[in-house]
This record gives C-alpha cells, structure tokens and sequence, in this order.
C-alpha cells in the first residue's frame, strides 16, 4: 500500500493540479487487515481549496451514508445526457459542395 501512495503522489506532483485553480483529486486506497480493520491511505489535492476541503470531509467519514453513492452516479449519468445533447446540438455544419 505505502509504495502504490508513493507511485500516486509522485503521479499528482507531475500531474500540475496543485496549480489548477479549477482542480481537485483524492485518492483513497482501503485493504481489510486479517483482525477486521481496515488501513486506508488517501492524498487530497488540487488548486480548488474549498472542493478539496469537501472531499476531505468525505474522506474521514468512513461510514459513507449509500445516498452518496446513488446521488454520484445519477450526477454521471446526467452530465453523460447533458454531454450527448451539447454533440447533437452542436455539429459543425456540411459545406456545401459545388
């Protein structure tokens, strides 16, 4: 686990977030130990202090209520809609051929 959290933090300092105003990221790494718990390795980062703030809150709250998870994959699946309307609705016009 220390060595994957060495290979993504080395990743994220050459990846230039912490100079995207408009960025943010989290890794969260979980491995269940053989007595039950659980060792988890995470790094927050990004240029968007108040966003890294928020996934920082999510981070040390463990115990994710499954609203988050459904609440994540309908907000995917409406940027996905909304993604696929802008590409109808914005081809570039045919030239006509003479």
């Amino acid at each position: 686990m220390a060595a994957l959290a060495d290979e993504v933090e080395a990743a994220l300092d050459n990846s230039g977030i912490d100079t995207d105003p408009r960025a943010a990221v989290i890794f969260i790494a979980v491995h269940p130990n053989p007595d039950g718990s659980k060792h988890v390795v995470h790094e927050i980062r990004g240029g968007n202090a108040p966003l890294a703030e928020a996934i920082g809150a999510l981070v040390y709250n463990r115990d994710l209520p499954a609203i988050l998870h459904l609440a994540a994959a309908a907000a995917l699946q409406m940027r996905h809609l909304e993604n696929r309307a802008a590409n109808k609705n914005h081809k570039p016009h045919n030239k006509k051929r003479k």
